[in-house]
């Protein structure tokens, strides 16, 4: 399961708590992304919460539906084109399955 991360040091708090200004965002509130999780090198469906003072945003997770704060080059904009997204199942390793960005069904063959 995805858990909240957040960066540490002086004033990270303060920073969490202030919102990015909303002529400068590059994603907005809800907004439907995609976002890199390290662990296992790949990138997952969620959506922004939440655009803090310090650049990152913070998402929940789709698969479980907990939070990250994230730095801005670990989200990205779904394309409108990519609406099924290829995943690694993380019960079953070594195999994938096929994840609907738009309707959230999940199936093991490809769309």
């Amino acid at each position: 399961a995805k858990r909240a991360r957040t960066a540490g040091g002086a004033g990270a708090e303060r920073a969490e708590e202030q919102e990015a200004d909303w002529e400068e965002a590059r994603f907005a509130v809800r907004e439907e992304v995609q976002a890199y999780w390290p662990d296992d090198d790949a990138w997952y469906p969620a959506t922004v919460l939440r655009l803090l003072g310090d650049g990152s945003v913070r998402v929940s997770w789709h698969e479980d539906s907990s939070e990250s704060d994230m730095p801005p080059d670990y989200v990205r904009k779904v394309e409108t084109a990519l609406e099924w997204v290829r995943m690694p199942s993380k019960s079953r390793p070594g195999v994938n399955y096929w994840y609907n960005t738009t309707t959230g069904v999940s199936q093991y063959r490809p769309p």
